[in-house]
């Protein structure tokens, strides 16, 4: 470890309980978090951790929580579009959105060969636009998904784990189509 970036991985804070956050390819990353909070770049091996001043990678093969935050522009059309998907071609846990009117709907489904829906939760409201917080809470057992800090959806789920590396923000893993309407 002492070799593997500049002096002082020796001292991290540990790791936080509070959900990693996700960030994808050309996003930019969060500039912060709590201290021992790691963030996540989906696709990517390993992790950062928040020392209290910067962020350092560390070797980090699974994470016990992962949260995204995305503002949502779903499909006219209604389609069920990804929102987070973590998993592999052979079996991936995932949370989709699909617009219906003005409003947003979510389901939370497990692929298996295919997609099959765990639960479902409609917003109240206009919400077409609105900022979604989606948290995959791997040790809690649990899906939840915000809209502007508002729970709209609180799932029960036994989450596979969680690898930064198997973690897809809008594009699924492989050839997997969303789930059907």
């Amino acid at each position: 470890m002492w070799l593997a970036g500049p002096p002082g991985l020796e001292e991290l804070p540990p790791v936080a309980e509070a959900p990693a956050l996700a960030f994808g390819e050309g996003e930019t990353p969060p500039a912060r978090g709590g201290t021992g909070q790691l963030r996540v770049k989906a696709g990517a091996s390993g992790a950062e951790i928040f020392t209290g001043v910067a962020w350092r990678w560390i070797p980090r093969a699974f994470v016990d929580r992962v949260q995204v935050s995305r503002r949502l522009e779903p499909d006219a059309a209604g389609a069920w579009e990804p929102l987070l998907v973590s998993g592999a071609d052979n079996a991936a846990d995932g949370v989709f959105v699909r617009r219906v009117g003005d409003r947003l709907a979510f389901r939370v489904a497990r692929w298996d060969g295919s997609w099959q829906t765990r639960a479902e939760g409609r917003s109240q409201g206009s919400t077409v636009g609105g900022l979604a917080t989606v948290t995959l809470d791997r040790v809690g057992g649990a899906v939840t998904v915000s809209l502007a800090g508002r729970q709209i959806l609180r799932a029960e789920a036994d989450l596979l784990p969680i690898a930064p590396a198997r973690i897809r923000l809008v594009v699924l893993p492989g050839g997997l189509t969303p789930p059907s309407r």
